[in-house]
């Protein structure tokens, strides 16, 4: 195993863009992380995602944007998978409104709160994600 196994191959910070000429970047919205895996695993193309989106964006959209472009279109991966706990049902909701399918679910993953929770493992593939993109009209040539 790679010592930087755990560490994101891509961070990417998401912001609003300049409200002003005298802003170099917008206010920030949350981050994106793509994580590595082992260098021999490359040639599979799929990644670990994990999203973080401040409370007062959420539920705007800026999270399914991200996921949606730096995944396929600018990572050019062929699976993404991404987690979830069974209490995070805003995750759940989004992760299979773009069109991730839940594929695993880990039992009793995560103490919280006096009650125990599942882990969910979403995923999705390029050829899915990009059968979505068109049907919603999306244009797959452009990343913005």
């Amino acid at each position: 195993m790679s010592p930087f196994s755990h560490c994101p191959f891509l961070g990417v910070i998401i912001c609003l863009p300049p409200t002003s000429e005298t802003e170099i970047v917008g206010e920030l919205v949350g981050i994106l992380c793509l994580k590595a895996n082992p260098p021999s695993w490359a040639v599979h193309g799929w990644t670990d995602i994990s999203i973080d989106i401040l409370k007062q964006h959420q539920r705007k959209e800026y999270g399914g944007e991200a996921i949606r472009w730096w995944a396929f279109q600018m990572a050019g991966l062929h699976r993404v998978q991404i987690q979830a706990f069974s209490f995070n049902t805003g995750a759940m909701r989004l992760y299979e409104r773009l069109g991730f399918k839940e594929e695993g679910r880990i039992r009793d993953h995560m103490w919280l709160a006096g009650n125990w929770h599942d882990g969910l493992i979403y995923g999705i593939l390029e050829d899915e994600w990009r059968r979505e993109q068109r049907q919603a009209g999306r244009d797959l040539t452009s990343c913005v």
